[in-house]
Order: C-alpha cells, then structure tokens, then sequence
C-alpha cells in the first residue's frame, strides 16, 4: 500500500522555521553572556541572567498562548511569533546597555516560545497518521542540527568576526522564517458553541 505523502509544502516549510529559530537561539546563547561581559562590563551573575532570561521569556510564552492557538489560528499565531523574532533579533543592534539587553532577551524568548509552541502544534497536526513517528522524528532532527551548527557556528563568527556579525546572522535566519510562513496553507480549526464555553470559562478560572 502506497505511504501518505509526509513532505508537503506545509511539512517543509514548518521544518525549516523550526531549524531557522534553533539556529537564532543557539547562535546567540553561546555568546550573549561573554557579549554582556565585553559590551557592558557586567558582572558574571548578570551575564549568566542574560542567557537565561531568554528561556524564562520562552516558558512563560508557551504557558500563555497554548489555549489561544485554535482561537487565533496556527498560520496568524506562527506569523506573530516571527515577525516578533526578527524585531527583537534587530533590537541587539541598538541594545546599549544590560537593562535593554536583558528586555530584549525576555521578549525574544517569548517569541520563541510563541514559534516553538505553533509550530509543534501545526506538526501534530498536518502528519499523517500512520506516518507520525517518521514526521515528527525528521521535525526533532531540524532541532538537533541547529544545536550542532548554531554553537559552531556562533563560535566561529565570534573567533573570525566580531558581535554584530553573529546578529547579522541571526537576522538572516529571522528574516527567511517570517518570509516562508505565509506560503503555508492551513485548515483553520473549528470549534463548536460548547467548545468555545468551556475554553472561556477556563480562562475566566485563570484571572
């Protein structure tokens, strides 16, 4: 029996965004504490913060938004969150001090944390069935090659290159993202009268 096609366009296109965010992350974490040091003469607990704060913004993004995708829909959701990412990748050209570089790492994790959850959501949905371990396996590997190029590469620009380099980088990839997200095409999720209930009174619990 002839397999499901798994490649569609949609399949690609989320892979690759998927790729081009870990590249961004990855490319800027390994050298955003010693950019802190070097920039801004901050102290070695302020450096380290600058690293994680991006994950901090990550987290509480995807706490936050996961019972909105459906609402919003996926394709407005992922278009959000990387038009996000490519403003605050260009906000580490202007950041002039740690107050402004630790801002722009929470707000950029967010729209990580935006990427990464809509993404893995439109993946669960547009896999096939009987295909779901194959297509989510490949989708992982995107991520797992951006942690092997991203810190090669950011090390390299760092060693080569100098800081502005590395966001110019990041910015290539944040720019690819945003462009390839509307060539997708995505079935908008419908939800019935008593779905749309309950998902408002959960949210009235959280207030």
């Amino acid at each position: 029996m002839e397999k499901t096609k798994l490649w569609t366009r949609e399949y690609v296109i989320i892979t690759c965004v998927n790729f081009l965010v870990a590249m961004n992350f990855y490319l800027l974490m390994i050298i955003i504490s010693e950019y802190a040091m070097n920039e801004f003469h901050a102290s070695s607990s302020a450096a380290g913060f600058a690293a994680s704060i991006f994950v901090i913004g990550a987290l509480i993004a995807r706490l936050l938004i996961g019972r909105y995708i459906a609402q919003v829909g996926y394709k407005r959701m992922l278009c959000v969150g990387t038009v996000a990412n490519i403003v605050f990748t260009l906000i580490y050209f202007w950041a002039n001090s740690v107050e402004l570089l630790l801002a722009t790492r929470f707000l950029h994790g967010a729209a990580f944390g935006i990427i990464s959850t809509s993404a893995a959501t439109v993946i669960a949905d547009i896999v096939p069935k009987d295909r779901r371990g194959e297509g989510i396996g490949y989708y992982s590997l995107s991520q797992t090659l951006a942690t092997a190029i991203g810190p090669f590469l950011g090390m390299f620009l760092s060693q080569y290159g100098n800081y502005h380099m590395i966001f110019a980088a990041c910015t290539v990839a944040a720019a690819i993202s945003t462009v390839i997200v509307p060539f997708i095409s995505l079935r908008r999720m419908k939800l019935t009268g008593e779905q749309v209930k309950d998902m408002r009174s959960f949210k009235g619990e959280c207030k």
